[in-house]
């Protein structure tokens, strides 16, 4: 078994996001750290077509879903793909190749050299994304697009009262994340002990796998708990891209603090197949409702 490991959950519409993720994997890890890209078994000949078989593992989505010992077939079958995706991430480690992964989506990339020590602490324990996001709140703020703030807060609130947990409001994100095997052991085991429910059945109560884990890490103490602020620069809307272009922040600027940067497929078409991308109309629509509908 690996100490560490790069693991993205992948699918077709990502093809084309997940070819760009492989070359910037093979361009910087310095580490020769093991990369491993799940998609749908249906998927697999598209991928291994668009990224060729070498810089890294391909492995079906449907042999991390069988591992559970808890699934029910039938929350399963009715799930819808954004949550499936989120529990799928969540039960990597099931495989067993791993103590610890990188948790990347298919629209990352990185910008410069990394190595394992950027992800594990020098005692040997993984590093935990857990900040209060202070500059994204800022921005939002500024921004006066008070849902974003709302939703945050009710999803802090949801994870911290399960946990019945006082004190810091973490954010435990963005994506990607460090997440460790024996925390997601020890969640799956005290949601069937104490609950008797499933990650899939978490999933579909409160739907933000970054919280579960972060929740999980403080609460069980099973690993020391080293917080870090994130590793990738996240552009989860394009007005805070634009934002940065008006600043003149650039990928050269921005991986003087980051290893890597995330333009976020909601809004970022460019490496979108042509077969799936929306008529114009209804993408003209999405963005009068992302950036005027919500306040």
């Amino acid at each position: 078994m690996k100490n560490f490991a790069l693991y993205c959950k992948s699918y077709k519409r990502d093809v084309l996001r997940a070819k760009e993720l492989l070359q910037s994997v093979n361009q910087f890890n310095v580490s020769n750290i093991p990369f491993y890209i799940s998609t749908p078994k249906e998927d697999e000949s598209l991928f291994k077509d668009h990224l060729g078989s070498h810089g890294y593992i391909w492995i079906s989505d449907e042999s991390i879903i069988k591992l559970n010992p808890y699934t029910n077939k039938n929350i399963i079958e009715k799930f819808p793909r954004g949550l499936a995706q989120q529990v799928i991430k969540s039960e990597f480690w099931r495989l067993g190749l791993c103590k610890n992964y990188l948790c990347l989506d298919s629209d990352a990339k990185f910008i410069r050299e990394f190595s394992e020590s950027d992800f594990i602490h020098a005692d040997g324990t993984p590093l935990t994304i857990a900040h209060t996001a202070d500059d994204f709140i800022a921005e939002v703020k500024r921004e006066g697009r008070n849902y974003i703030l709302r939703n945050m807060e009710d999803e802090c609130h949801n994870l911290m009262s399960f946990f019945d947990r006082k004190g810091t409001e973490y954010d435990f994100g963005p994506a990607p994340f460090i997440w460790s095997s024996d925390v997601w052991q020890w969640l799956s085991d005290y949601l069937w002990e104490s609950r008797r429910m499933s990650l899939w059945d978490a999933i579909a109560l409160h739907s933000t796998e970054m919280r579960w884990y972060g929740e999980a890490v403080l609460h069980s103490k099973t690993i020391t708990f080293h917080p870090i602020t994130p590793l990738f620069k996240v552009y989860h809307y394009e007005w805070q891209f634009k934002n940065d272009q008006l600043k003149k922040i650039t990928e050269s600027t921005l991986k003087e603090k980051y290893i890597g940067v995330i333009y976020q497929s909601n809004w970022d078409k460019k490496l979108e197949p042509k077969e799936f991308q929306k008529p114009l109309l209804s993408r003209c629509w999405r963005f009068i409702k992302q950036n005027y509908l919500k306040k």
